[in-house]
């Protein structure tokens, strides 16, 4: 079963490279690897507008090589580094607190109805307090990453901004799933790379 295409393999490549790249950049104070962070991070953004030869992404491309070299020429770019643990994290709470409003379904319970139908009332609120739990988690993130550079090294504050925060991410989506596997053991399962493509393939833009 093919859970990943290979457009989704170089995304993911440009993204650990960034995250490798943004270290080093931030712990060796190097302008030329804060460049090259910031490039990294811009392509794997809008990698598939790139491939589909979209004029709006080639525009966005060439803006953001723009506001880099004058970055990179005025020494901010390092200041620039810091912004993506913080706003990235602060876009997904958005989503899912949005999620939560009155007259709204919930993220998850949207996402658990597109995959599996209707669910019990039992299934319904904790569909909405597991997105209760990945806002607290993302917002958490993003407080964590304006904070921690006021109290800890650039090294530390990289650890846990570039590598910890996403270990955090998959251990809440990997551990909710084994916990629903459990708590919900009645209930027919998907293994988990069945899960996954179920997963992909829910059009996220039903949920706005």
């Amino acid at each position: 079963m093919r859970v990943v295409d290979h457009q989704t393999i170089v995304q993911a490549l440009l993204v650990l490279s960034y995250l490798l790249v943004c270290h080093f950049a931030i712990t060796g104070r190097n302008p030329e690897l804060q460049l090259l962070a910031l490039v990294l991070l811009s392509i794997a953004i809008i990698f598939r507008g790139l491939v589909r030869s979209s004029l709006s992404s080639w525009i966005l491309a060439l803006l953001v090589a723009g506001l880099g070299l004058i970055g990179y020429t005025l020494d901010l770019l390092r200041f620039a580094l810091y912004l993506p643990p913080v706003i990235l994290p602060l876009l997904l709470w958005a989503v899912f607190f949005r999620s939560l409003m009155p007259g709204r379904t919930p993220l998850i319970t949207g996402i658990a109805r597109a995959v599996r139908g209707s669910l019990s009332d039992e299934l319904s609120r904790y569909t909405r307090s597991v997105t209760v739990v990945w806002c607290t988690l993302f917002i958490s993130l993003s407080l964590g990453s304006v904070l921690l550079p006021l109290v800890a090294s650039p090294q530390v504050w990289s650890l846990f901004a570039n590598f910890l925060n996403y270990v955090f991410i998959v251990l809440l989506f990997v551990g909710e799933f084994i916990y629903r596997q459990y708590r919900f053991r009645d209930l027919e399962h998907l293994d988990f790379l069945s899960y996954l493509q179920s997963l992909r393939q829910v059009g996220m833009r039903q949920f706005r």
